[in-house]
């Protein structure tokens, strides 16, 4: 069976002056992305295009390109190897999915080195690492993977190294690596590239960049390497699944950390939690400050791997029924995704984004707030293309103080929505009229009682157990009448 074309985002990182845009510029060149070998002192490599960066001969800003090995297309990000420009590496290892560490081989490891290394940790990047400037004089293979496996950790193998010694090595990094040698004898990339995507391994080559030495080595072990497949993100360990993220969430009554070693066991990939949990592995938990922003932040990158015609709806009275109308008409054109129940804060909002797929056409998601900033989070993560408020009621009055701030919250959904959407408000309401809308938006008003509305429904009546009305609509000075009849009863309804 032919192996499926992958795409991947791979980091660079180094300490300076560990050959690490050489390493880049060799890589490219090898995999034909590039014609012509440059160099960092004749000022004409390919990823260091700044006057700055040519004139100091280091890099400054985060540069990508592409490359293709194998069957994989690559995204490669060369960062600044500086430590002045530290945060401008951070802010690249948030969107990798691998991560090549380079590191001098004369120098071996440099403080700063111990630093990226924290950096990987932290962000749960699996690494390769490439020794370089092995032409020059140092301490020799052996010393360096001793020098790495004391100074950052264990799990460093010579992946140059004859295969029966390699696997030897791998074997005392991973019980189920170990478990697949005694079992078979060998280990197969299959059996080696989880333990690469849970951090047990970091495979190593050596090399010398300057010269093109070991660089199509380091381009065959990249290839080899695929994304960390996560099948599901769950809050509840009864719906644990083999390679999912559960997301603790601390409560009043019930604590999801308490059931954290539980869900690991049942085969989560990785957890989420506030603080450390015994029995959870350091390499497959993520600490994060609030349980609520993880969640979002993983709805909202997920969000963006696809591209419905999605309606968001809030207001303190009629969100569901409002959806649940808008759910009715969409699904008669296409697949329809909608929010389940009143799932709308901010565990519900992701778990309805988390349902999408390549066949949703549409979707419709409720989103509710109990304070300020709420719905600000919720719609940019959602990105819906129109909104609908439907009035301003007294719920969680306690919470904002004046309907005025709850006019404000329900406002926030402007901030989510593209230049030129349609937001649907309610003309009747006492409040909507005053609020600011954007200028970038297209507000398009709706009632019974008042007048000025776009869109009003009069002669409302009941038709057996329904009720029928006359639909106005208002476009660009003409008046269009429709007759509407809804199988539901009463003019809340309309």
């Amino acid at each position: 069976m032919e192996n499926p074309h992958k795409q991947l985002v791979v980091g660079i990182l180094a300490h300076v002056d560990s050959g690490k845009t050489t390493l880049s510029e060799a890589m490219l060149y090898r995999a034909g992305a590039i014609r012509k070998l440059g160099r960092v002192d004749h000022k004409d490599a390919f990823l260091d295009t700044d006057a700055l960066e040519k004139a100091r001969g280091i890099t400054i800003f985060s540069k990508q390109a592409l490359l293709t090995a194998g069957n994989t297309d690559f995204t490669l990000l060369d960062t600044p190897g500086h430590v002045d420009f530290s945060t401008e590496t951070e802010r690249t290892l948030q969107v990798l999915d691998y991560a090549v560490l380079v590191i001098s081989g004369t120098d071996g490891v440099q403080s700063h080195t111990e630093t990226l290394w924290r950096l990987l940790r932290r962000y749960h990047i699996p690494t390769f690492v490439f020794l370089n400037k092995m032409d020059l004089p140092g301490p020799g293979r052996e010393a360096l993977l001793e020098q790495l496996n004391h100074r950052l950790g264990d799990g460093f193998v010579d992946f140059g190294a004859d295969v029966s010694a390699r696997d030897e090595a791998l074997a005392l990094c991973d019980e189920r690596l170990m478990e697949t040698v005694l079992d078979k004898g060998e280990l197969t990339d299959a059996d080696i590239l989880p333990a690469i995507a849970r951090r047990h391994v970091f495979p190593c080559w050596f090399g010398a960049a300057l010269r093109l030495e070991g660089v199509d080595e380091l381009l065959a072990g990249l290839a080899l390497a695929r994304p960390v497949p996560i099948t599901a993100v769950v809050t509840d360990s009864r719906k644990v699944q083999p390679g999912c993220i559960f997301v603790c969430f601390p409560g009043e009554r019930v604590d999801g950390h308490d059931y954290a070693a539980k869900a690991y066991q049942a085969g989560a990939e990785y957890v989420i939690a506030n603080h450390p949990v015994e029995g959870v592995p350091e390499d497959h938990l993520v600490i994060c400050e609030s349980s609520y922003l993880a969640m979002i932040r993983m709805a909202s990158n997920y969000r963006t791997l696809f591209s419905p015609l999605m309606i968001g709806v809030t207001g303190s009275v009629g969100k569901t029924t409002t959806k649940e109308f808008c759910y009715a008409v969409l699904s008669a054109f296409g697949n329809t995704l909608k929010t389940e129940g009143n799932q709308n804060n901010e565990i519900g909002l992701p778990n309805t984004l988390f349902r999408l797929e390549d066949t949703t056409q549409y979707a419709v998601v409720e989103m509710g707030m109990s304070h300020l900033g709420e719905i600000a989070r919720l719609v940019r993560a959602a990105r819906p293309s129109a909104g609908i408020i439907t009035m301003i009621g007294v719920s969680h009055l306690e919470n904002l103080g004046t309907r005025e701030n709850i006019l404000k919250a329900k406002m926030e959904i402007c901030q989510g929505l593209p230049d030129g959407a349609p937001l649907v408000l309610n003309a009747d309401d006492d409040l909507l009229p005053t609020a600011q809308i954007p200028g970038r938006l297209r507000p398009v008003w709706f009632g019974i009682r008042s007048s000025s509305a776009d869109v009003r429904a009069i002669n409302i009546h009941t038709v057996g157990e329904g009720t029928g009305f006359t639909l106005v609509d208002n476009v660009d000075g003409e008046t269009y009448e429709f007759s509407v009849t809804i199988p539901t009863a009463g003019g809340p309804t309309v």
